[in-house]
């Protein structure tokens, strides 16, 4: 329970090491933004005769869309709950929900990856894109609105320790600290999680969810930061901790000329090792909400974690009685 507490309530994050490469076409990186969040590519975007191309993959899930491929046609499929779209590689028709279209440029693979044209990916998903010259930005801001409740089940700040228990029937309750804390198994996003219930005074006042998943935490890690952006905005702060002097020095020494390819590879075996954490965090007027992938195991025992936690602000707390 204390390890618990201390995994919510400890996130102070420094800059994020990792920045995209520059881009192809121009001395100026393209920067393309969905819903005020950056999406990260390992190739630059590229402008073909005023069309911009970018890796299919990011702007795929970016905007919501699951990534389907048929090598045997060379056909690209994105698929959400309302919403299909059809690509092939050197094609400039295109098939949204079944409804044919005609690019300006073909899909076309680039270095080895699919490069798909911006425009005609967000427009398709409902969103308005626009261009800033001066900053070379790409912005795509969707219809869709994300409320409290989508992401953390349907309960308000101060609701009853006992409307939740009524609630959910396989409740465990916890009273370690000056506050109680009931927990249960969850499903967030579909994935297998623990949701636990904080109340002071017998009233909600933060909601905190643990994933366990040794083999795909950071992918899964990825994807929630992406859609907590989606709801939340930028972040107030984002990026790791180390876990100790020793461990920031050495990380830090490894990281030095290293591509961002191979600086991912590190990263993630400092936090598999338990070297450091990754997480974010963001402050709004009534509630902050803190997200972190961290291994509280042991080098050879790993045991990692995603922790998502939204809290009430103003609520103070003395520790464990």
């Amino acid at each position: 329970m204390k390890r618990l507490l201390k995994l919510f309530l400890s996130l102070i994050f420094v800059t994020l090491i990792l920045t995209p490469t520059k881009s192809f076409a121009s001395d100026v990186p393209i920067s393309v933004f969905i819903n005020g969040i950056q999406v990260i590519f390992t190739q630059e975007p590229v402008i073909e005769e005023g069309t911009t191309l970018v890796q299919l993959r990011p702007i795929f899930e970016g905007v919501g869309l699951e990534v389907g491929w048929d090598e045997g046609t060379k056909t690209i499929t994105g698929t959400a709950k309302e919403k299909q779209i059809v690509l092939k590689i050197g094609d400039t028709n295109a098939e949204v929900n079944e409804k044919s279209t005609l690019l300006e440029k073909a899909a076309r693979i680039i270095n080895g990856d699919t490069f798909v044209p911006l425009r005609f990916i967000g427009e398709s998903c409902d969103g308005e894109v626009t261009w800033d010259e001066n900053k070379k930005r790409i912005d795509i801001v969707t219809d869709k609105v994300v409320t409290f409740s989508d992401f953390f089940k349907k309960y308000s700040w101060g609701t009853s320790i006992d409307k939740i228990k009524s609630d959910n029937s396989k409740l465990e309750m916890l009273v370690d600290f000056d506050y109680v804390v009931g927990y249960e198994n969850y499903s967030l996003f579909d994935l297998p999680a623990t949701v636990y219930y904080h109340f002071k005074e017998g009233k909600l006042w933060q909601i905190a969810y643990r994933i366990t998943d040794k083999d795909s935490s950071y992918e899964y890690f990825t994807k929630l930061r992406q859609e907590l952006g989606r709801a939340y905005g930028n972040p107030k702060s984002e990026g790791n901790a180390f876990t100790s002097e020793k461990a920031g020095k050495s990380i830090s020494e490894q990281l030095k000329g290293k591509s961002k390819d191979e600086a991912s590879k590190i990263i993630y075996n400092g936090i598999t090792n338990g070297d450091m954490h990754l997480g974010a965090e963001w402050a709004k007027d009534d509630y902050t909400v803190n997200m972190m992938l961290s291994n509280s195991g042991t080098t050879k025992k790993k045991k990692t974690f995603i922790d998502i936690s939204i809290r009430k602000n103003g609520i103070e707390f003395t520790g464990s009685k």
